[in-house]
């Protein structure tokens, strides 16, 4: 997949993908995708209620 195509995904969800590199200290990746985004993507839980509040961690 490489770096392009994380990109091209981070993109697609209304994200994008950020790369700092230091010599010696070595290299951070940032993903930053809109809540929104991610909360579409997941599949449909069982029990749950539309605009429900739940944590990062998928517990209600």
């Amino acid at each position: 997949m490489g770096l392009t195509g994380m990109r091209e995904r981070a993109v697609a969800l209304g994200g994008r993908l950020e790369l700092e590199s230091e010599p010696g200290r070595g290299t951070l990746v940032r993903l930053r995708v809109p809540v929104a985004a991610l909360l579409r993507q997941m599949p449909p839980r069982r029990g749950r209620r539309p605009g429900h509040a739940m944590t990062m961690g998928g517990t209600p």
